[in-house]
């Protein structure tokens, strides 16, 4: 995932660019760093300010570089306009009515008791890993009212982890505060990240990156300017349906800002967010050359920028432009591969896991 490449020896032995190694070359000196400080500062802030430091050089590092686009790899895609969540309004507005709680509550029960369960399994381990005794009645006071105070503002039920508990002991923790202190960096961290969103400044390239992204794409070789005059720009303000399921499948699209949603329709007229759409990704070529009508409904989640090709001007750039046109084949061609072989990964990891 760091590098790029698919784990296997023909994704290893694949010609390699400068961009996966150097990345790969980040990875390995942050796991370094962690050991080194893991295993000689016996601090209990050691870990957490460690992360910290090297998120604000390698923030740094990046910018002053001019790597600090998501399609160099380092930073995930942006997530697009976020706007307020509150727990309490979802309350509000939930359609959940008293007979739809009595039928979920064999399910809460279910969850409680897998809850109690893992609490004193874990507490087992960490006692067997630390050679001392845990109080039990003391850890199941602290993680209930977590839960209890998590709960109101859309948090899940509080777990006990024996792995980064470890790894707090290793690094010097001898009490909960040391687990305290890294939960609230954590927390300031995610907070920081969202009021930067919020103010439209992420670390996205946006749409100052697509043109380069897709000149990668379609290689060296290949008038992007000229190709994108056959596609039609749209800018969308707010959240829309783009094309509903069972439309005809007549356009393609490039999604060179935002973020998109894809919704299945079940029997019962209910629908199922099967997957998001980051950017510089592309939407509905499957239907588009199959000629079959859209198998999902696309909405924008947000604003969003997209270059739509149609049909027409497809056929008129194979006529006018039929190199460019080929480019463009093979492109889409490299995109559907890409994901079959994910379904094809997907379909082998879960039938690992049934066997």
């Amino acid at each position: 995932m760091t590098s790029g490449h698919v784990l296997s020896l023909t994704g290893m032995t694949a010609p390699w660019t400068p961009l996966p190694g150097i990345r790969l070359a980040a990875a390995v000196v942050v796991i370094a760093v962690l050991l080194t400080v893991g295993r000689w500062v016996k601090w209990p802030f050691a870990i957490p300010f460690s992360l910290i430091a090297m998120w604000v050089v390698g923030a740094l590092v990046l910018r002053r570089t001019g790597l600090s686009g998501t399609v160099h790899g380092f930073y995930l895609p942006s997530l697009g306009t976020l706007t307020r969540w509150s727990p309490l309004h979802a309350a509000r507005e939930s359609k959940m009515t008293w007979s739809m709680i009595t039928a979920l509550v064999p399910e809460l029960l279910a969850v409680t008791i897998v809850a109690l369960i893992s609490m004193v399994t874990k507490v087992s381990s960490i006692e067997v890993g630390r050679q001392t005794s845990g109080d039990l009645d003391r850890e199941f006071r602290a993680h209930g009212l977590a839960s209890l105070i998590a709960a109101p503002f859309g948090g899940i039920a509080s777990g006990l982890q024996v792995g980064t508990s470890r790894l707090l002991e290793h690094a010097g923790g001898a009490t909960r505060m040391s687990g305290m202190f890294c939960a609230v960096t954590l927390g300031a961290v995610a907070h920081l990240c969202e009021m930067l969103a919020a103010a439209g400044l992420d670390c996205d390239g946006g749409e100052a990156g697509f043109a380069p992204w897709l000149q990668r794409e379609l290689g060296s070789t290949t008038d992007v300017p000229q190709l994108l005059t056959y596609f039609e720009r749209k800018d969308l303000a707010a959240s829309q349906v783009l094309y509903r399921q069972g439309e005809p499948a007549n356009t393609i699209d490039l999604v060179a800002a935002g973020n998109l949603a894809i919704d299945v329709s079940k029997a019962d007229g209910t629908s199922w967010r099967v997957r998001r759409i980051m950017t510089y990704r592309v939407v509905g070529e499957m239907g588009f050359f199959r000629r079959s009508p859209r198998a999902a409904t696309v909405s924008s989640d947000g604003s969003a920028t997209l270059f739509t090709l149609s049909r027409e001007n497809f056929e008129r750039m194979r006529i006018e432009c039929p190199v460019l046109a080929a480019s463009f084949d093979d492109f889409i061609l490299r995109v559907l591969a890409d994901r079959v072989e994910f379904a094809n990964d997907a379909i082998a990891a879960l039938a690992r896991n049934l066997a």
